[in-house]
């Protein structure tokens, strides 16, 4: 199996490419970068005409700088990747979203990970690794926030919200912990209708854990907040995290947090 990062601009790559390291030291497994040339339709190498050699696209040349930031070095090991583990392939193809689709439905991944940064991104109100992201067949996870330049993951929370992605949610903040992260949160949101209110959702929280075959521990918590305001009371928890991972059933819910934590990348 592998982890897929896509890569639609510049901008993208260092985000992108830095998470998708990251969960594929997790998983122990490869990372393929797939990547879409800055407004050419070129390879990975460019001939400059000026300067009468050849030269790297803009987007190749930030994902390989991005590269440097993710792969083992003699005195940095842990949550990183050995470098024949990563490979870069260019997209072209008039429509990258599909040319994208068709070729991960023969690379078949276990994780694909792409950004939503942009208008230079966007198609039909959608940046095209949401597009991609809604036609592959494994998990697929979109970066909506920048987040901080850090160079360890400190902190995952996952913001339950009783939909069919809290157990994929759960189950990749769970991998990452192991590896890659020192602290993961598993929190749920519940309307205040009693005393019992933060008991009973913890309570469910924890069979979610037994279910997914996991034990809560001091590096994997769970918590419940009580509000009547979904994305409130996740904002209000989100403050100092690395990764907010949500569901995409609450992607409208997002904006709102990403507008109160502007730091947290979601």
């Amino acid at each position: 199996m592998t982890v897929v990062a896509f890569v639609g601009a510049p901008t993208d790559a260092k985000p992108v490419v830095t998470w998708a390291g990251r969960f594929a030291a997790s998983k122990n497994t490869e990372l393929v970068v797939f990547y879409v040339a800055s407004g050419r339709d070129a390879g990975e190498l460019l001939f400059d005409a000026a300067e009468g050699e050849q030269t790297q696209d803009e987007t190749c040349a930030a994902i390989s700088d991005a590269i440097e930031g993710i792969v083992r070095t003699r005195r940095a090991r842990k949550g990183r990747i050995p470098r024949y583990d990563v490979s870069v392939r260019h997209v072209i193809d008039p429509d990258p979203v599909s040319g994208t689709v068709s070729r991960l439905r023969v690379e078949s991944p276990d994780l694909f990970i792409g950004a939503a940064f942009g208008s230079h991104t966007r198609a039909n109100g959608k940046a095209m690794a949401q597009q991609i992201a809604a036609k592959v067949a494994c998990d697929a996870l979109v970066l909506l926030g920048r987040g901080p330049d850090a160079a360890r993951t400190k902190r995952i929370l996952v913001a339950t919200s009783d939909g069919t992605h809290d157990a994929s949610a759960i189950r990749l903040a769970a991998e990452a912990t192991q590896v890659i992260v020192e602290n993961t949160t598993i929190i749920g949101v519940e309307a205040s209708v009693g005393d019992e209110a933060i008991e009973v959702g913890e309570r469910q929280l924890r069979t979610l854990l037994r279910e997914l075959e996991l034990e809560e521990s001091s590096r994997l918590e769970v918590k419940t907040v009580l509000g009547e305001d979904w994305g409130r009371g996740i904002a209000e928890e989100a403050t100092g995290c690395d990764l907010l991972l949500v569901g995409a059933n609450m992607e409208k819910k997002v904006t709102d947090v990403i507008e109160t934590v502007p730091d947290v990348v979601v």
